[in-house]
């Protein structure tokens, strides 16, 4: 079972969505703002805590409850980069009901509790029918006209940490005529290449530096970007929020920035072969792109181009869940947390990589994930591979597997690597970088994907 927002159900997008939002203790004054005195959560009995931004919504039959301390959240993006989230996943046929979230059985894998708030340790506490983490624990919900009122309390199994959460807050149903699903079809003349197929993967990326965001699509699956490796068929980068107010703009004349990179099947040599338009490289290319903001603050794609003066047509659209890029993964869990940032330390030997999934800067005193390198072997863009290079990564739970640990003989883990892409100067000195980090063995692969800025030591 997955472990991130809303990655446990297939999500209808719907049309519209609830914020509740405040930069006050109480802003019921607000139509559209959290009254903090009925949205809040506390521990261990002690002093109640302000909620800053709420959603509730109605998707594919289940309810999704996003709370997060940090006001002005306008969509699930935001939650998601909320370093202290919430998340509660629950039936619509279960509203009015008391479900008992310390004694989930099998028939209960459609509920789902996450929350990353700090009184629950470093990690998510995650609840659900997998593995048992409560004590005790109950969660109600009731309707109340157009708001939804929702009750949980729990005692975690390690520590007796008590948790409560009140909220009331607007709901909304989802829209019945917003159907979900995708398609793509493509012909290439020069070629003789005519082909059809679906989407099963799409991730975002949000830029930090700018208002820029990157769209992948895939008809291949993958349940971490990592694993898409060159399988992505359709990217669009678009640097501007004006080109994604839901109106078609045009790939030939838009005066906006944006690039689209469409990776066409040439099966005959087993091989995408890609095709670039941007601002500068557009001779040749016409159509239109329409990107809609959907109830999870993601967006959902319409296209119709046309590449390299008409030899190659391409058509689709993509209206459904999206991942984030950034994250930490593993077969057995799924997404674990998203990863916030990342510094490589190149000023001493062993060469360094942190990951953290904090907020603040990675490094010696804050990282989940540690990648070391003796200098001699140590290059930008090369895999520091275990047997290779003599690498380590120490993972989450703080062991290290290096050559020795997964060679053993009692292993699981069989091998690994992690690797750095040469840093990228984009001005205000900001340098950007590709980071990763897998590990692969008995118990399942685990893999670590991070593209933003990059803090290097030198």
């Amino acid at each position: 079972m997955k472990k991130f927002l809303r990655s446990l159900f297939a999500i209808v997008a719907c049309s519209v969505f609830a914020i509740s939002c405040s930069d006050s203790d109480s802003d019921s004054s607000n139509p559209g703002g959290v009254d903090q005195s009925t949205n809040y959560w506390s521990f261990n009995g002690g002093q109640k805590v302000g909620a800053g931004s709420v959603m509730i919504y109605e998707t594919a039959d289940h309810v999704t409850v996003l709370v997060s301390p940090k006001s002005g959240l306008t969509s699930v993006m935001d939650f998601d980069e909320s370093d202290e989230c919430t998340e509660i996943t629950f039936p619509v046929s279960a509203i009015g009901t008391t479900i008992d979230l310390a004694n989930l059985t099998e028939d209960d894998d459609n509920v789902l509790f996450t929350s990353g708030l700090k009184g629950f340790g470093k990690y998510n506490l995650t609840v659900d029918c997998d593995k048992k983490t409560l004590s005790e624990g109950t969660l109600t919900s009731s309707l109340q006209g157009d708001k939804m009122e929702i009750a949980c309390d729990l005692t975690t199994l390690e520590g007796g940490t008590k948790y409560s959460l009140h909220l009331l807050a607007p709901y909304h149903k989802a829209d019945e005529n917003r159907v979900e699903g995708s398609s793509i079809e493509y012909t290439v003349s020069s070629g003789e290449i005519s082909e059809t197929g679906s989407f099963h993967a799409a991730f975002y990326y949000k830029n930090s530096w700018n208002d820029g965001m990157t769209l992948t699509y895939s008809v291949s699956s993958a349940n971490n970007y990592i694993q898409l490796g060159n399988n992505a068929n359709i990217e669009i980068y678009v640097g501007t929020s004006e080109l994604l107010n839901g109106e078609a703009f045009d790939i030939a004349t838009t005066p906006y920035p944006f690039s689209l990179t469409f990776n066409y099947l040439d099966r005959q040599n087993a091989a995408l072969v890609p095709v670039v338009v941007d601002n500068s490289n557009r001779k040749g290319a016409s159509g239109y792109i329409t990107l809609t903001k959907n109830i999870q603050g993601t967006y959902d794609l319409h296209f119709n181009i046309s590449l390299k003066s008409g030899d190659i047509h391409a058509s689709g659209y993509y209206v459904g869940e999206m991942q984030p890029r950034n994250m930490i993964y593993t077969a057995a869990e799924g997404n674990i947390a998203p990863i916030r940032s990342a510094t490589i330390d190149i000023s001493s030997d062993p060469r360094t990589l942190y990951l953290s999934t904090l907020p603040g800067t990675a490094g010696p005193d804050q990282y989940d994930i540690k990648g070391e390198v003796p200098a001699v072997d140590w290059r930008y863009g090369k895999y520091m591979a275990f047997g290779g290079q003599l690498s380590s990564l120490t993972w989450l739970d703080g062991v290290v597997y290096n050559l020795e640990s997964t060679t053993a003989p009692d292993a699981t883990i069989l091998g690994g690597n992690w690797r750095v892409t040469q840093p990228q100067g984009i001005g205000n000195g900001i340098y950007v970088a590709e980071c990763t980090a897998m590990l692969y063995g008995i118990t399942g692969t685990r893999f670590a994907y991070y593209y933003g800025n990059v803090k290097v030591i030198q």
